[in-house]
């Protein structure tokens, strides 16, 4: 692969309070730099320290910010020195003592994916104009510092069309700079998820619903990541056997 960068192994992997230090300062806290941010379950730390790992290696652990599901996930990315951006108001959060992690598309795992993307875009909308928040699920692998090789637009998800003959955006690896447009454009997406919450919808399938039902009306139209440089994991794995 000649792509700068190269994403391998992506799969699938309520309300929440924002921490104090959060709440009462994060624009002055993060400036205009981007924040890295990822969330995680008590039942998924290791996916945790392994991006955190992953990110160090190119001197970008410091820009992690957690989107913490439960409690016992605050108290770890806290033990590792990162930032906590929310934690879980819910009953359902995960206790900790848990070792098998929510299945995939149950309800549990619906509001979690949900829970994800509130989280994201609760920060852009209380972010400055130009601040840029860059969305990476857990189960990404970085083999180069993807920040330099973001595109200079305020809003581009993975490309999930790999064989697809329709647009199709990966909602777990994507970048957002905070403007009117990606605020409106996230509150459309929020309240379309929450409409949906009750209806066994993953937050990519309404997602993908959301701009293509209403391409012509939204206050602003996504691009895509580089698909040579940021790969899902089909992509990624068929490319290799070539």
């Amino acid at each position: 692969m000649d792509g700068s960068l190269s994403i391998a192994a992506h799969h699938q992997g309520g309300q929440y309070t924002p921490d104090h230090h959060l709440r009462r300062g994060h624009r002055t806290a993060y400036g205009s730099a981007t924040i890295i941010v990822t969330s995680a379950t008590a039942s998924y730390t290791r996916w945790l320290a392994h991006l955190h790992r992953n990110l160090k290696f190119f001197g970008r652990g410091d820009q992690l910010t957690v989107c913490a599901e439960d409690e016992p996930t605050a108290d770890f990315a806290r033990s590792r020195g990162l930032r906590v951006l929310q934690q879980s108001a819910s009953s359902n959060a995960l206790d900790g003592r848990r070792s098998v992690g929510e299945t995939y598309m149950t309800q549990a795992w619906y509001r979690l994916v949900h829970g994800k993307q509130f989280c994201v875009w609760g920060l852009l909308a209380r972010s400055a104009d130009g601040a840029t928040i860059l969305l990476l699920d857990g189960d990404i692998t970085l083999f180069r510092d993807p920040l330099p090789v973001l595109p200079p637009v305020n809003l581009a998800f993975m490309d999930d069309r790999w064989r697809r003959t329709t647009d199709f955006y990966n909602s777990g690896f994507f970048m957002v700079r905070a403007s009117a447009a990606t605020r409106a454009f996230g509150k459309l997406y929020v309240d379309a998820l929450r409409a949906n919450s009750s209806k066994s919808r993953n937050d990519q399938s309404v997602l993908n619903e959301l701009i293509g039902r209403g391409r012509a009306t939204l206050p602003i139209i996504p691009s895509y990541l580089d698909g040579e440089a940021f790969q899902n994991g089909a992509r990624f794995y068929v490319d290799r056997d070539r």
